[in-house]
């Protein structure tokens, strides 16, 4: 049996294209890539099709479609996975003349990304909203299931209903860093903000609490370590890392390895989770929450009631306003909170959703 796994800017070791959802399958099935180019571990069953190197808007974007194709008529797989919508119409195209099962993995509301991050003018975004809306809502007569990566979506997609199966981006490792002495914090500290970099994910900020917190006295760093998506954010970060010594960019307009990230997360005392207020991510969980928890990483949150829920279960982090808050105060609850004092922590750990995916998958491959 043989799973095509189909991804553009995510790279062929893809954190959950790869560590996730492609080595659970590859338990009992033949896995094939495709995705940016990355290093990809040797595995048997495991084959990996690296696309051109391009960047974000480049013409070579435009020859994916071709290029997948061409490696699905030489495969020839018994189930195909999108993992981006912009593959959405060759793999239609592809599941009506050809004998295949087809999943589309939705990592994003792409709709909501469009409406409500200023990303795109006015006009244009809501152009692009509507249009990634109709395909989707159009893809329901070819697609044999939908995969969610956030709970909310299940609300959100009403196209998808009776097709859906969530699966969480929970942690793949669970480990417990030197970060916390009898559960408390002392310094120095070493602040870490990981993932994609940018405004809306509140990258200034993650520097200014960090800023703050230094001109009141507290040893502490920061390390910013991910991808940058907005060019000129990366000039004013690249700006700042010479201008204070406690500041630190890594990655930048480069894609960082899933496994430098969790390196990050496991040499750090607390992360900045500094999300702006934003109807596209209100609802979402983020990757690294699950990955600090397992973790037993210290973090800061904004007042998400989701996101403290979660939190308060494991005496995770402290919630505060990032644009309203007493730095002083803030140093005094870092120092003195009990963290990770209690929870269930198989609960943030992606072994769970791997015993729903494979129970999924194979009445799905027998039909």
């Amino acid at each position: 049996m043989k799973i095509f796994l189909a991804s553009v800017l995510k790279p062929l070791n893809d954190t959950r294209m790869y560590e996730k959802i492609g080595l659970s399958l590859s338990k009992s099935y033949e896995i094939h890539l495709m995705g940016y180019p990355a290093e990809l571990p040797v595995r048997k069953g495991v084959y990996g099709y690296p696309l051109l190197d391009f960047a974000q808007g480049s013409r070579k974007r435009w020859q994916v479609g071709s290029f997948l194709l061409a490696k699905l008529k030489q495969v020839k797989p018994d189930v195909l996975v999108i993992h981006a919508v912009e593959l959405l119409p060759v793999a239609l195209y592809y599941r009506m003349f050809h004998k295949v099962r087809l999943i589309y993995d939705v990592q994003e509301n792409y709709y909501r990304n469009f409406l409500y991050q200023s990303i795109y003018p006015k006009g244009i975004k809501h152009l692009m909203a509507w249009a990634v809306r109709g395909l989707e809502t159009l893809s329901r007569n070819w697609v044999d299931y939908y995969w969610l990566a956030e709970r909310c979506y299940a609300r959100e997609f009403t196209f998808g209903k009776g097709k859906q199966l969530i699966l969480e981006n929970k942690s793949v490792l669970e480990r417990q860093g030197p970060h916390l002495k009898s559960n408390s914090l002392s310094p120095p500290l070493r602040f870490v903000f990981t993932g994609t970099i940018s405004t809306v994910y509140g990258a200034w900020e993650a520097v200014n609490l960090v800023k703050k917190l230094v001109d009141c006295g507290l040893s502490a760093e920061l390390l910013m370590i991910g991808k940058v998506v907005e060019i000129p954010l990366e000039k004013e970060l690249q700006k700042l890392e010479k201008a204070f010594s406690w500041f630190r960019l890594e990655g930048g307009s480069r894609l960082v390895p899933h496994t430098r990230i969790l390196e990050a997360l496991e040499e750090a005392d607390v992360a900045l989770l500094s999300y702006q207020p934003n109807k596209s991510t209100a609802q979402c969980i983020p990757t690294k929450l699950y990955e600090c928890i397992a973790y037993r990483l210290p973090m800061i949150i904004p007042q998400n009631p989701l996101w403290e829920k979660i939190c308060e279960e494991y005496t995770a982090a402290l919630a505060i306003d990032f644009v309203n808050y007493n730095p002083k105060v803030l140093i005094e609850e870092l120092l003195t909170k009990k963290f990770y004092n209690r929870g269930n922590f198989a609960k943030v750990l992606w072994k769970e959703e791997e015993h729903k995916l494979l129970r999924m998958m194979e009445p799905l491959v027998n039909q």
